[in-house]
């Protein structure tokens, strides 16, 4: 399907893991983007494409479904935050349309590890906090026994709400055709 064909899962026939291998990072990236020699430097991505994707991943693509991977967000914060460059951030994230995981997902690392993250972003970087205010630590704890929440929380984490209504369709395509 739409949602998936970036991505391949590779079963070793031996061993007992699974390999994923995808040709974007996230979903959504739109076809005329290309990871450029400025974000990626012998296959890695530099700091700033680094949270971009660990922002986009987080909260865009799975809905803040793990604590642990905002704990990960964190810790890299706190190495690297010092020499990032926000404003590349900021462009990296509105050119791959996940602005507003980055900014919301620095804005939940300052409420909850107390750091001020967010004091590095660009000036004119808005903080959705009706937004925020939904994320709870409750919710953050266990995004699914709040499905209502989690449902609304990922049609807002989008920087278009087109882009909901193409993922919801996707996934239904998928679910129902198999495709």
């Amino acid at each position: 399907g739409a949602l998936s064909n970036f991505k391949q899962i590779w079963l070793h026939p031996d061993l007992e893991w699974e390999q994923e291998v995808h040709t974007r990072l996230l979903w959504q990236e739109p076809g005329h983007f290309k990871w450029i020699p400025e974000h990626v430097k012998n296959g890695k991505l530099n700091n700033e494409a680094q949270l971009v994707h660990l922002c986009g991943h987080y909260a865009h693509q799975h809905t803040f479904l793990k604590w642990f991977w905002l704990v990960d967000i964190f810790e890299f914060l706190s190495v690297v935050a010092p020499t990032l460059n926000f404003a590349k951030v900021q462009q990296i994230a509105k050119d791959i349309k996940v602005k507003k995981s980055v900014v919301l997902t620095v804005a939940l690392c300052d409420r909850e590890f107390e750091t001020n993250f967010s004091s590095l972003l660009p000036q004119g970087s808005s903080i959705d906090q009706q937004l925020l205010r939904q994320i709870t630590p409750e919710f953050l704890n266990d995004p699914q026994r709040y499905r209502w929440k989690y449902f609304k929380i990922k049609h807002l984490i989008k920087d278009e709400f087109k882009e909901s209504l193409m993922y919801d369709f996707f996934w239904l395509t998928r679910k129902f055709y198999g495709h």
